[in-house]
C-alpha cells in the first residue's frame, strides 16, 4: 500500500518559523518583515522576538499568515565560552497568546522590557528558568501543555553537545540549518546533531530557519533572511490548518532544492525532486544509500530500500548549487504497519 510520506494532495507554503522584529533585536518593523518575506514568495512568517509573545495578526490577508510565536533563551553563565539554550515556541491556535513562561522582574533584556505591554500575560505567573536537562524539560512540557509548538535552535552556535541536548524531552523539532549562524560565520549545518537525537529515540522533525535580525543591507551577502525556510503542504492557508501540518511533520526543509513527492510503498520510499546532483538516503546506522547521475547530470527522483531492521531513515537533496533540502526522520517500526 502506497503510504505519502508527504500529503498527496494540498498546496505547499513557504515558511520562516525564526524571525526577529525590533520589539526585540532586529531591525525592521513587524510590516516591514511581512513585506519583505512576503515579496521573495513566503505565505507564512512567525516572528519570534526574543522573550515576548507578541501576535501580529494584523499582518494576515489572504495570502500571509502571522503564526504567534517567541523565542526563549536560557543561559549557564553570560560568557561567550559558556553553553546556552534557546527554544523558539509557535502557538498552535490564533487566540492562544498567553506566554505560560513569563517572569515579571527576569529573562528579559532592557530594550524588551519598555515593550513588555504587548504582551499577554499572567504577571503572577514567574515561571523559573533552571539550565538543568530538568529545568529545560519542564520549559518545553508547560509550552506543550498550553498548546505551544517547541523548536531547538541552533544546537552547535549554543555550544551545547549531545549528552547535555540528548537529555531533553518533548520538542516538537530542531533546527538542522540556521542561516543566521552561517551568516554570523558559525557551523550552519546541525545534522550530525539531528542524528544524534534521532539516535536516542527523540521523534522529533527539523527545520531549516532564518534567525534573521537584518542588521546589513539588502544588497549585502551579510543580508540574513531567505537563507533557510520549510515548505508546509497543507489544504489551505489557515492558522489552525498550518499549525496541524507543523504537528503532523507534513513538511521539509530546505535552503532551495524542491521536494514535489515523497511517498513509501512495499518496502521502498520514492522521492521527486527539483534538479538535484545527489540524492542521499541515512538512517543513524551504516546503511545509506546514494542516487546521483554521471558528471554533468542532474536527477529528479530517486528509490531507496527501507531495510526493516533500521530505526528511521531520512533523505537529504542537494541542488545544483550545493544547497541542500531535508526530509523530516520516518521511522520504520510506523511505516512498516501501513505495508
Amino acid at each position: 500500500m502506497k503510504k505519502y510520506l508527504l500529503p498527496e494532495n494540498g498546496n505547499f507554503y513557504k515558511a520562516n518559523l525564526h524571525c526577529h522584529s525590533n520589539i526585540s533585536d532586529g531591525d525592521y518593523t513587524p510590516l516591514q518583515l511581512k513585506d519583505l518575506y512576503k515579496s521573495h514568495g513566503y505565505s507564512v512568517l512567525a516572528i519570534t522576538d526574543h522573550n515576548l509573545l507578541v501576535p501580529h495578526h494584523e499582518l494576515d490577508d489572504d495570502e500571509f499568515l502571522a503564526l504567534s510565536g517567541y523565542e526563549l533563551n536560557m543561559n549557564e553563565a553570560y560568557t561567550d565560552h559558556s553553553s546556552k539554550l534557546h527554544l523558539c515556541a509557535i502557538s498552535l491556535k490564533k487566540d492562544n497568546i498567553k506566554d505560560p513562561c513569563w517572569h515579571s522582574s527576569k529573562y528579559i533584556y532592557a530594550e524588551e522590557r519598555a515593550k513588555g505591554d504587548l504582551v499577554c500575560k499572567d504577571e503572577d505567573t514567574n515561571f523559573e528558568r533552571i539550565y538543568s536537562p530538568s529545568g529545560v524539560n519542564k520549559m518545553i512540557s508547560t509550552l506543550r501543555e498550553n498548546g505551544f509548538f517547541v523548536t531547538y535552535n541552533h544546537p552547535s552556535w549554543s555550544l551545547e553537545t549531545a549528552e547535555r541536548f540528548g537529555q531533553y524531552e518533548g520538542m516538537n523539532a530542531m533546527e538542522i540549518y540556521n542561516h543566521g549562524c552561517f551568516i554570523d560565520g558559525f557551523h550552519n549545518y546541525d545534522d550530525y546533531a539531528y542524528d544524534q537525537m534521532l539516535r536516542k529515540h527523540k521523534r522529533v522533525f527539523c527545520i531549516a530557519a532564518d534567525d534573521n535580525h537584518n542588521k546589513f543591507p539588502f544588497e549585502s551577502r551579510k543580508f540574513d533572511s531567505f537563507g533557510g525556510w520549510i515548505n508546509i503542504k497543507a489544504d489551505k492557508l489557515d492558522y489552525r490548518t498550518i499549525t496541524k501540518a507543523l504537528e503532523n511533520g507534513d513538511f521539509y526543509a530546505s535552503q532551495g532544492p524542491e521536494i514535489y513527492d515523497l511517498y513509501y510503498e512495499d518496502g521502498k520510499v520514492y522521492i521527486t525532486c527539483s534538479d538535484a546532483e545527489d540524492i542521499i538516503l541515512s538512517s543513524g546506522v551504516r546503511y545509506s544509500r546514494h542516487a546521483c547521475g554521471n558528471k554533468g547530470e542532474y536527477i529528479n527522483d530517486a528509490v531507496f530500500e527501507v531495510p526493516k531492521q533500521i530505526e528511521y531513515f531520512r533523505i537529504t537533496v542537494y541542488g545544483k548549487d550545493g544547497k541542500k533540502a531535508f526530509t523530516n526522520a520516518f521511522f520504520t517500526e510506523e511505516i512498516t504497519k501501513w505495508s
